[in-house]
Formats: C-alpha cells, structure tokens, sequence
C-alpha cells in the first residue's frame, strides 16, 4: 500500500529470562497506526511485552490484558508480570 510505512518494530527474546517484565496496551487509530506512525494493522488489540533491560521487547495480539498477560507468561514462565 503507497504511503504505509512497514513495521520498524524489532523483536527481543530470551528464552531464559526470568526478571520482571511490563505488558501494555497499544492504542492504534482506525487505520491501524501507532502515535509514532508505525503500521501495525487492525484486529484483536495489541500488546507489547517489555523487559527493563531489552532482554524480551515483543509485540502481540490478545483480546484483553489478562489474555496477553497469560501468553507472556506461557512464553516466559519464570517472569514476573504484574496482574
């Protein structure tokens, strides 16, 4: 599509990691953009899931922030995720 910008967005996992890690919703417009303008598309909400330290920074779908923290935390299962 002419004008779309791909998505910049780069995944970290460490499959071991064990630290805390955050997950927040991203709010995108009805075209599927973030506030900085990367596209991310329509469908089920998005989440992002993030270490302090860049160890995991990842982005998924999820249809609420207790479905997204389940699937962080069946990736993960030694991290800590506030509920």
């Amino acid at each position: 599509m002419i004008g779309c910008q791909p998505d910049k967005h780069v995944s970290y996992h460490d499959p071991g990691f064990s630290g805390r890690l955050h997950v927040r919703r991203v709010n995108l417009n009805s075209g599927g953009y973030d506030a900085l303008g990367t596209y991310f598309g329509l469908g089920a909400p998005l989440y992002w899931a993030a270490s302090d330290c860049g160890a995991v920074d990842y982005m998924l779908r999820a249809p609420d922030r207790a479905a997204a923290r389940a699937i962080v935390l069946a990736r993960y299962p030694e991290a800590k995720v506030r509920p």
